[in-house]
């Protein structure tokens, strides 16, 4: 019976949090509210996204939103992008002043892993800023592109101001590589920086998920231990896992 109302308590400390938001982000879950905020709508047509209630249009938004609230998004501050795809992010900060090294994976491990035919692997500099979102000569001198296995992040060298990744680490092999890529990445941050990862959640389950294969999918208590451990690396980060209230089903996007 004790376990039982411990267990309410803190369902119902859970439940009274505010929804999180993108005028404030933390480490928080996409839902509805967030799709109508004027910082979604703001981010999502400067990053010329299009319209639909998309989960992979709120990552792109989030990390944007994520790292202007930081004040990262600034002329000569240095930011890195891992298993960057075809997103529009790196030149959306180039135009903001950033200088941005793009990785993705080499050519013959994409082809190993299927992404190679895929509608989001691009593999090259030429590639990332098709709807020219940053000028053409000013994305060449910010924008840098070199292959990188997110598995052996160790082998870059240099620090940034911020890192991010979107809809990436959980297509590492396993849900313990994926959290293994994040600590890894830590080095490459600059004092103060701050690093944005999205990935998929588990809302059906805190036990059942899969662990490996094409595609893991993390949980809440996923979620809280990296943050315990992030946390007692004398890292910061907050989390607000309160699900949305409202009923839309947001459009989930292939990754």
């Amino acid at each position: 019976m004790s376990l039982v109302r411990r267990m309410c308590r803190a369902l119902v400390a859970r439940a009274s949090l505010p929804e999180p938001t993108l005028e404030r982000p933390v480490c928080q879950i996409c839902n509805e509210a967030q799709l109508r905020e004027p910082s979604y709508m703001r981010w999502r047509d400067a990053l010329r996204a299009g319209y639909d209630m998309n989960r992979k249009i709120w990552e792109w938004v989030y990390i944007a939103r994520a790292l202007e609230h930081a004040g990262a998004l600034r002329p000569g501050m240095k930011g890195l992008g891992f298993g960057v795809g075809k997103e529009p992010l790196v030149a959306a900060f180039a135009a903001l002043g950033c200088e941005i090294v793009a990785t993705d994976l080499p050519p013959d491990e994409a082809v190993k892993e299927g992404w190679q035919d895929g509608p989001q692997y691009i593999g090259t500099l030429e590639g990332l800023n098709p709807d020219g979102l940053c000028p053409e000569h000013l994305f060449r001198e910010r924008v840098s592109f070199r292959f990188l296995d997110m598995r052996r992040v160790s082998e870059l060298p240099g620090q940034y101001d911020f890192l991010w990744s979107s809809c990436a680490l959980e297509h590492l092999g396993t849900l313990e590589a994926g959290l293994q890529f994040i600590h890894d990445a830590m080095p490459r941050l600059k004092p103060g920086g701050i690093a944005v990862h999205t990935t998929e959640f588990n809302l059906s389950s805190d036990v059942d998920t899969p662990l490996s294969g094409e595609t893991v999918i993390y949980r809440e208590s996923d979620v809280k231990r990296l943050a315990k451990e992030l946390r007692a690396q004398g890292h910061v980060i907050e989390l607000n896992l309160t699900r949305g209230r409202q009923p839309k089903t947001i459009r989930i996007s292939g990754c």
